[in-house]
């Protein structure tokens, strides 16, 4: 089961990567919001935690963009 979760881990990674190389580096707040709320749902597969006891920050590299 682990090797299988560690593939689909490496597949989503990779996924993503392409995604955001492929795609200009800048997106609506509201799609900001959707991408931390998705990667929320992902932690609390994996952990049991209470989204106010952490917070996603995502860095746009290229254009140094915060959200």
């Amino acid at each position: 089961m682990l090797a299988k979760k560690n593939y689909s881990n490496r597949i989503a990674k990779e996924r993503l990567k392409l995604m955001m190389e492929s795609e200009p580096l800048e997106c609506a707040p509201e799609t900001m919001v959707q991408m931390k709320k998705e990667i929320s749902d992902i932690v609390s597969r994996y952990f049991e935690i209470s989204p106010d006891k952490y917070e996603i920050k995502v860095i746009l590299k290229q254009n140094r963009k915060r959200a």
